[in-house]
């Protein structure tokens, strides 16, 4: 058996049934079954998942959202992105190419997994200023310039 058919399949990142519970959030009536499910189902994947982001991207949209709530969510995030920060400095310290590639990968998969917009715009501009081996470059959007990005959330 090789290795590749012993690993777990790849996650779908992104996860299209929290965009249909948006969708459904957002354009159903709140005394809606449909509210309900989909309202249900988001706050499961959210607290499952630390989806911070998403979480405080619904502010608007549930009538119960708890900043204690978000920031628990938030201080996850920031333990697991210390956690690959400190990897990707151990990779830059050891010169690897090929082991920054490898830790900034983790740290981009990070990020898409909890649905953050902002951390891959400015990730990719390092990783673009380190330019390694041929067919390792992220190429992103070209929105990315490094200016602050936070604004799409901000109301």
């Amino acid at each position: 058996m090789d290795k590749m058919s012993s690993e777990a399949p790849p996650a779908k990142i992104p996860d299209l049934s929290l965009a249909q519970s948006l969708f459904t959030l957002r354009s159903q009536p709140v005394s809606s079954e449909y509210y309900t499910a989909a309202r249900t189902h988001l706050l499961t994947e959210i607290e499952k998942h630390s989806l911070a982001p998403l979480y405080l991207l619904l502010k608007d949209d549930l009538p119960d959202w708890s900043q204690s709530i978000y920031d628990t969510l938030k201080e996850k995030n920031v333990e697991e992105e210390a956690g690959l920060d400190a990897k990707l400095k151990e990779a830059e310290e050891m010169n690897g190419e090929s082991e920054v590639s490898e830790a900034l990968i983790s740290k981009f998969m990070f990020l898409a997994r909890i649905l953050d917009k902002v951390g891959p715009c400015h990730l990719r501009l390092v990783q673009n200023a380190n330019d390694g081996p041929l067919g390792s470059r992220i190429v992103g959007s070209s929105n990315c310039n490094g200016k602050n990005t936070d604004s799409w959330i901000e109301n």
